[in-house]
């Protein structure tokens, strides 16, 4: 199968990866009036479940994806996240939320190490970023195809009906990836240098990340900015539910129309990305400060906004520059990473944006929101916790632009 063709199953993979995280987002609301939940409780079922078990899990699979074959790991874990995925959609109590929206976090934590460091060996550096771009391109058609399914569903048939119905394409493409792809080779296209590593263990990856005075703030400002992010995710149909009186359908219509513009973000950022890569990986984090700043300003214009348009336009440009953060930012952590030791770093990653951004996110929102009680509670501690998260965040990436040393690509 040629690299374009892999490339493709790898963005479909990551596309279901995104509409079963993405779901119990959009259908906080009639999940939280059936079960009787707290902002709190919502935060750590959409949040909490899935961070803590995808930290757990990721370092467990992240050496593996750097010592076995990739394609199998990645069509075995596929196949077990859809499952927790249709298993949601049955759950009869919030114990059985949990541990469903849990499986789907250990199970997803392989994904993204295992398709990267397979992108990694398919491509050279000079294209590492827009081939990363397309693969992004996963993640909004994800949302937009949760919001889809919602749109038309939940409304009608229950927000159970959606998992249902999400959970039963991964068993298809999990069998397509298990038997039409086969292994690269590793290293095909790095220096002779980087050839040298072995695989590297989970703690050798970590002391690499603290150590190294331009990973460590670049691998900070990603923690960071994927917890402002998850903030803003985790709440904003419920934000846009209660504070603006939007109908669930009409949620999914705009959320959806915001994914299928945001789509084309990672193709442009990875396009730009390469043309600037030439010129070292310091203009990559400098790319990826200035992304974080605008998707900080445009959820600003949505949260503090009560005109329906403006509140609709924010969304959509947040969503358009929140979706073109991982483009750059994975390129450069590959490109400054060892060979050896390249899925367990980003399994590292993976494990921290996950862990400290998508875990705890929605659930610091959730806690402030219900600590508050007022019913602007939700909007405030919206933008409390988004800015302080976008502000920390590109602050980071301009210390780690300015640590890191140019780079030819």
């Amino acid at each position: 199968m040629s690299p374009w063709k892999v490339l493709a199953l790898l963005t479909a993979t990551n596309l279901l990866m995104s509409l079963d995280r993405t779901i119990p987002q959009l259908v906080a609301e009639p999940v939280k009036l059936e079960f009787g939940l707290s902002d709190a409780q919502l935060g750590i079922f959409i949040g909490v479940a899935f961070g803590l078990s995808y930290g757990a899990a990721g370092m467990l699979i992240g050496p593996l994806v750097d010592r076995y074959d990739r394609k199998r790991l990645l069509a075995a874990i596929l196949a077990i996240w859809s499952g927790m995925t249709f298993l949601t959609g049955m759950a009869g109590s919030y114990l059985a939320l949990l541990l469903t929206r849990a499986g789907l976090g250990a199970a997803e934590a392989g994904g993204n190490p295992a398709a990267l460091s397979i992108i990694g060996d398919l491509y050279p550096p000079e294209r590492r970023s827009s081939a990363i771009g397309l693969y992004k391109v996963g993640v909004p058609l994800g949302i937009f195809l949760a919001s889809v399914l919602v749109g038309f569903l939940a409304t009608d048939y229950g927000w159970r009906t959606v998992f249902l119905v999400a959970g039963l394409p991964g068993f298809v493409v999990a069998i397509v990836m298990w038997f039409a792809i086969e292994e690269p080779r590793r290293g095909t296209f790095d220096r002779l240098d980087d050839k040298g590593y072995e695989a590297s263990a989970y703690l050798a990856a970590l002391r690499f990340v603290l150590r190294d005075r331009s990973v460590m703030p670049l691998t900070l400002g990603l923690f960071v900015s994927v917890f402002a992010g998850a903030s803003v995710y985790g709440f904003a149909a419920s934000f846009l539910q209660r504070h603006h009186g939007m109908r669930l359908d009409e949620v999914g219509i705009y959320v959806g129309l915001g994914s299928a513009i945001s789509a084309i973000s990672p193709v442009v950022v990875g396009l730009f990305a390469d043309r600037i890569t030439r010129s070292g990986t310091r203009q990559l984090v400098y790319l990826l400060a200035a992304i974080n700043g605008l998707a900080a300003l445009a959820a600003l214009i949505m949260l503090t906004q009560h005109a329906a348009w403006l509140v609709v336009f924010g969304l959509l440009a947040w969503q358009f520059f929140n979706m073109g953060l991982t483009t750059p930012g994975m390129a450069a952590l590959i490109t400054m990473t060892p060979l050896g030791m390249r899925g367990t770093v980003i399994a590292c990653i993976s494990v921290g944006n996950m862990l400290i951004g998508f875990g705890f996110g929605p659930f610091v929102v959730g806690l402030v929101s219900d600590a508050i009680g007022s019913p602007a509670s939700l909007r405030i501690s919206l933008i409390v916790v988004s800015a302080a998260g976008y502000l920390v965040s590109t602050g980071a990436f301009v210390v780690s632009g300015r640590r890191v040393k140019a780079r030819a690509a």
